[in-house]
């Protein structure tokens, strides 16, 4: 039996034409990024793959986004459980079942007949169908210019506006610039995530009071990609994938003055600094496109299949309080 892997989505925007290559600003969502990217790779290379809200017969593996499917719920809404089980209960063969969990709380359950369920980290892993697989590398990257050679002198933080850590403020500025550094901020307000272009050094930080165990290293390996020394706090997913004193430097604590230290031996410690920069393109090469895209084609199509009573149940359990949340719907509509 010939492989054949469906990507089940309910997006319209999925089925238009995208390179992301020629296009990486489009889709920056970690669906658009772990999901619909992987499907765009896999399809550019000749893979037998399909995407839309209904599988193929011929499908033997089906691959749903987690973020997709809770939809900014506390969990998988029932209506959306429906569609996505009944869509796999009208196919003749059993095929497998993955589930792709990206930035989602670790609370949030996938459903109950996933065969394969690609988590953030390994600290993550409760489950023996859970497994991490490698994530794409932020597209789009304008790495670090090489004129700037042995240079520590520019950091930056990139990340969400509201997840900027409280401590990044005038007196941690001030105590960078007593270092000889000099602090930039790229959020999305400034459109410069992807430039690392006149950057030396990367703060790798998490938003306060996220289980780390749900992020995945996705800054790291923006880090290693763009050709920067990455300083990371002490968090679950650089851990497992950087060296200390290698391929990263790790701050002691994750507020200013385990960052500032961190900061302090790089610039005390040219040696430190420049056997990082040497390791950096070996660990950007783990994951470059090709190889993220077979690691995960190899896992998509060894997945076990699918146990149809544990679709049949979910459907059963769903289609109730489907119908409950739709009459509430159509009742407040009239009332409004």
């Amino acid at each position: 039996m010939s492989p054949h892997v469906h990507f089940w989505t309910r997006h319209r925007e999925a089925l238009d034409p995208w390179n992301p290559d020629a296009d990486p600003d489009s889709h920056p969502t970690a669906y658009g990024h772990a999901f619909l990217e992987l499907y765009q790779r896999m399809r550019s290379e000749g893979r037998a793959v399909t995407i839309g809200p209904r599988p193929p017969s011929r499908s033997t593996a089906v691959v749903a986004s987690l973020e997709e499917l809770v939809a900014h719920q506390p969990q998988i809404p029932a209506r959306m459980m429906l569609r996505f089980a009944a869509s796999l209960l009208g196919l003749h063969r059993r095929p497998s079942v993955i589930v792709l969990r990206v930035d989602t709380y670790l609370s949030v359950r996938a459903p109950s007949f996933t065969t394969l369920e690609a988590m953030p980290t390994r600290a993550s892993i409760r489950l023996p169908r859970q497994r991490v697989l490698p994530l794409l590398p932020q597209r789009g990257l304008c790495p670090r210019d090489a004129a700037r050679g042995t240079r520590l002198e520019n950091v930056a933080i990139k990340a969400y506006s509201y997840n900027i850590p409280a401590w990044v403020d005038d007196d941690f500025e001030e105590r960078l610039g007593d270092l000889g550094l000099t602090l930039r901020i790229d959020t999305e307000a400034n459109g410069r995530w992807t430039d690392f272009t006149n950057l030396d050094a990367v703060l790798c930080t998490h938003a306060p009071g996220v289980d780390d165990r749900s992020k995945p290293p996705t800054k790291l390996v923006a880090a290693w990609a763009g050709g920067v020394i990455p300083v990371c706090g002490p968090f679950v997913g650089y851990l497992e994938n950087g060296t200390d004193g290698e391929t990263m430097v790790v701050a002691d604590d994750d507020g200013s003055e385990g960052y500032l230290r961190a900061l302090r031996a790089l610039r005390e410690r040219a040696d430190l600094a420049e056997k990082i920069r040497a390791a950096l393109p070996a660990a950007a090469a783990q994951y470059s496109p090709a190889g993220v895209v077979e690691e995960n084609w190899r896992a998509l199509v060894a997945a076990p299949p699918i146990e149809r009573s544990k679709a049949f149940a979910a459907l059963l359990g769903a289609a109730p309080v489907a119908a409950l949340s739709r009459v509430r719907r159509l009742l407040r509509r009239r009332q409004g």
